[in-house]
């Protein structure tokens, strides 16, 4: 008997599981333009304000090289973490989700005015693909709950039909029966 119950209830929350599984795999389906337009302007972004960072606050802003170091180091003599466009990137990523881990900023002021427009920038990036995502999300669940009502409806019709009795008031005239 205890066997039953643990089967019986493993198999429900495996179909609530499947169900869910399968509404995010259809808001999914549903939203890949959305989805791959967030990456191609995510990765256009990234190569944009990741350039314009080199060059703001990179090698080339009155820094010279130290080959002891094998950095390029600025005129404080702090050494730029901007030493690459590919290392920049890491930090236009950050600057775009406004993680802003701090490890790396800029200190010029064009170069924070560019961190600025990074920041402004990746939330609208980020934030128009997912609202579409939620909407199509939204969209999926409701029909899925329409679906499951309908199925109930047909299982109650069919157990009138058969004459089952799935009365709630089991005949006992307390009007709660469904057939």
């Amino acid at each position: 008997m205890e066997g039953e119950r643990v089967r019986v209830t493993l198999t429900l929350t495996l179909t609530l599981t499947m169900q869910g599984m399968l509404v995010l795999a259809r808001t999914l389906q549903k939203s890949v333009s959305a989805l791959s337009m967030l990456v191609f302007l995510v990765m256009l972004t990234l190569v944009l304000f990741s350039t314009v960072i080199y060059f703001l606050e990179g090698p080339s802003l009155g820094s010279t090289y130290d080959p002891h170091r094998k950095q390029w180091v600025r005129p404080d003599g702090s050494p730029t973490p901007f030493e690459s466009i590919p290392a920049s990137m890491w930090w236009c990523l950050v600057t775009m989700t406004t993680v802003g881990y701090g490890d790396i900023y800029p200190v010029s002021g064009v170069g924070q005015l560019t961190a600025m427009l990074a920041m402004f920038w990746g939330l609208v990036v980020l934030s128009l693909p997912i609202t579409i995502v939620g909407a199509n999300f939204d969209e999926e669940y409701r029909e899925m709950k329409k679906r499951k009502k309908v199925r109930v409806r047909v299982r109650v019709r069919v157990g009138c039909l058969l004459g089952l009795g799935l009365g709630l008031g089991l005949g006992l005239g307390l009007g709660l029966d469904v057939c």
